[in-house]
């Protein structure tokens, strides 16, 4: 019986052992296939994952001369988990990079029932003045377009309403935007892309290769950029599992646009690799929680209860889970599989261990009996 004992407790442990490993392989072998296409070179150059986002720009900024003086920069994922701000309400020459909010601006207005695509502007129609604007950034229907609204002061102050910050008298009267703004006004493009789904088309369209694009076939952006009298600038929304905004503008920077993209590239591996790391953790805890509640549900039920109707997620798990991305759901699916798999073999090993123990008393109990008959017998 001890024999039996020691390879029940042998082949428990077997299982067990065979069950955390396929769990570990589940959390850390499952990778996104945005970082595997990463620049993993620019990733041990700035140490992106090792160092604070700051820490990594200000080294950016060394190296290409960025200063006060001539850069600005804000970012933001969509979700506003990470940010970065320099100089981000410093105004600058934005080039046509105004051209996104006015554009916007119009579509709220067609929206409303205030004005028609078909509607003449320029010589055209809007709905054609709105694709030259943004894909090809024709600067006389844009001017057209806010010229149509009234006054140069009274299209800034139209426009003002997308961002609620101090605007300096400067804003009013020539063509200066800051990289606050500008990501205020990505922003918003983004949570109500609905509304905006043509501009969005359009911004997908423009300027391939250049700007932001450049070099960064891989990563789609929907971007408006801006070049004009020395400034070299792009705002615009980078897709991915985890999309962000992101706004620069430069002043007689050299090489500007290898600026521009490679910023690009550095905040796609920064965002890849911090929310990444957040969500495994969060990704653990879930993990813990999940087999917290079968232990707990095993303790008053048999293993068909753990693997069926008990295993029920709380609601707040559940609405967890459901704003988790694919990824993330396929990961928690095998975890919470293996998990449940693990209880069960534990399980029935464990009762597989009970029934021989069962199996041995009884035989025992036949052979006592035996021997005390023969005994009285005698």
């Amino acid at each position: 019986m001890v024999r039996n004992k020691k390879i029940t407790q042998r082949l428990s442990l077997l299982v067990l052992a065979v069950f955390f490993v396929a769990q570990f392989l589940a959390l850390f072998m499952v990778r996104d296939t945005a970082m595997a296409e990463g620049d993993m070179e620019l990733v041990s150059k700035y140490g992106i994952g090792e160092k604070r986002l700051d820490e990594i720009m200000e080294q950016f900024r060394r190296e290409h001369g960025l200063t006060a003086k001539n850069f600005s920069m804000s970012y933001r994922t969509v979700d506003g988990a990470l940010k970065y701000d320099y100089m981000e309400n410093e105004f600058r020459v934005a080039g046509s990079t105004y051209k996104l909010p006015l554009n916007m601006y119009y579509y709220d207005l067609e929206r409303a029932g205030k004005i028609s695509p078909s509607a003449s502007i320029g010589g055209t129609t809007l709905e054609v003045a709105h694709r030259k604007s943004i894909v090809d950034s024709n600067n006389e229907l844009s001017e057209a377009m806010y010229k149509r609204l009234g006054s140069y002061k009274h299209y800034r102050e139209l426009i003002a309403g997308y961002c609620a910050q101090e605007y300096p008298a400067i804003f009013y009267r020539r063509n200066r935007i800051n990289t606050g703004y500008m990501v205020c006004v990505l922003g918003r493009l983004y949570n109500e892309r609905a509304n905006y789904e043509e501009l969005i088309e359009y911004m997908n369209k423009a300027a391939v290769g250049r700007f932001f694009k450049k070099g960064n076939d891989k990563i789609a952006i929907a971007h408006k950029y801006g070049e004009y009298d020395g400034a070299l600038n792009d705002t615009g929304i980078i897709w991915g599992e985890h999309p962000y905004v992101l706004a620069v503008f430069t002043s007689g920077v050299r090489n500007g646009e290898n600026v521009l993209s490679e910023i690009v590239k550095i905040m796609t591996a920064y965002t890849e690799i911090e929310m990444t790391r957040r969500q495994e953790a969060g990704l653990v805890a879930e993990e813990q929680r999940v087999k917290e509640e079968i232990m707990a549900e095993k303790l008053n039920s048999d293993v068909k209860g753990v693997a069926g109707q008990n295993t029920t997620w709380s609601a707040e798990l559940r609405n967890g889970f459901m704003k988790m991305s694919q990824e993330r759901k396929k990961r928690v699916m095998i975890v919470l599989g293996l998990s449940i798999g693990e209880v069960m073999a534990a399980t029935m090993i464990w009762r597989v261990g009970l029934r021989k123990e069962w199996k041995w008393r009884k035989l025992r109990e036949k052979l006592a009996k035996k021997r005390s008959l023969r005994y009285n017998l005698r």
